[in-house]
């Protein structure tokens, strides 16, 4: 393998790694917003919780 075909070779391999790293990037932004939108949802969950124990001790 000539020094021109290693070249190439380095090349392709940049483009493939840079290719691997968008998706990676794009998985991990959706994971991120789905983790978001669990928290979110985890914590108006734990603020009904607290109204119905905050109403079930009133009328208890």
């Amino acid at each position: 393998m000539d020094q021109e075909e290693r070249i190439i070779r380095l090349e392709e391999l940049a483009y493939f790694q840079e290719e691997r790293l968008r998706e990676l990037n794009e998985a991990l932004t959706a994971q991120q917003q789905q983790i978001d939108t669990l928290e979110h949802r985890l914590a108006e969950t734990m603020e009904l919780a607290r109204n119905l124990r905050d109403q079930l001790g009133q009328t208890g």
